[in-house]
């Protein structure tokens, strides 16, 4: 009977070590995938954000030499209906209001993207309620 029962707790011993085993394997396998899931979201989130600077960059000198000519433009309409001199700093102002709501809509949407942006693994989430699963299952 005694050796029957060594037998037994050898089984169950053997058990609890392949399952500490298989356990051990599968956390080191969710760690892996949630570093290359967290690596790949922020590598795109930086790519998109440089792009983001870019193009910003870009536009805002195209902006300038807009806006130049714009105020020019108006400055001369205001002059040719006697405004003389106020044309100097009334078409300025009148285009830098309409640049700065333009500017306020782009600064909301950008805002509004990048607050919406998750950084958080669904994967590894979802497989490591799997593995809460599968470890109850050998478990019991």
């Amino acid at each position: 009977m005694s050796n029957n029962l060594q037998t037994e707790d050898r089984s169950l011993s053997e058990l609890i070590r392949e399952l500490r085993d298989e356990a051990t394997v599968l956390l080191r396998q969710e760690v892996a995938m949630a570093k290359t899931e967290m690596s790949e979201k922020a590598s795109k989130l930086g790519r998109d954000i440089g792009t983001l600077v870019v193009g910003g960059a870009v536009a805002f000198l195209a902006a300038i030499f807009m806006l130049l000519a714009v105020t020019g433009g108006l400055a001369v309409m205001l002059m040719s209906v006697k405004f003389d001199l106020h044309a100097i700093w009334i078409a300025p102002l009148i285009v830098g209001v309409i640049v700065a709501v333009i500017a306020a809509a782009m600064i909301a949407k950008v805002k509004q993207s990048l607050a919406s942006a998750s950084l958080v693994p669904h994967k590894t989430i979802e497989t490591l309620k799997d593995d809460k699963q599968w470890a109850q299952a050998k478990v019991l």
